[in-house]
């Protein structure tokens, strides 16, 4: 796991305990805390590394919205038109 894997996942266990502390309890209801799941559990928490499609994806939308209009008026500017 990557630092930004294990910081989003501490971040997570983070939350969770946070809203358990913050759950009232009551009368009736006894509370119970649930271990989390370890990072790696494909029934819990789930972590995994994004794909190598996914990453390819997102960088030519990226290029696309951005790069595309930035290259035509570079290239304006270069001809002067």
């Amino acid at each position: 796991m990557t630092e930004l894997h294990v910081l989003e996942y501490h971040r997570a266990v983070l939350e969770y305990l946070q809203e358990f502390e913050a759950d009232k309890p009551m009368v009736f209801r006894k509370r119970r805390l649930i271990p989390f799941s370890e990072p790696r559990d494909p029934t819990g928490y789930g972590d995994g590394s994004i794909t190598d499609d996914l990453i390819t994806e997102v960088l030519l939308e990226f290029s696309e919205r951005t790069r595309k209009q930035e290259s035509s008026d570079y290239l304006q500017g270069l001809t002067g038109a």
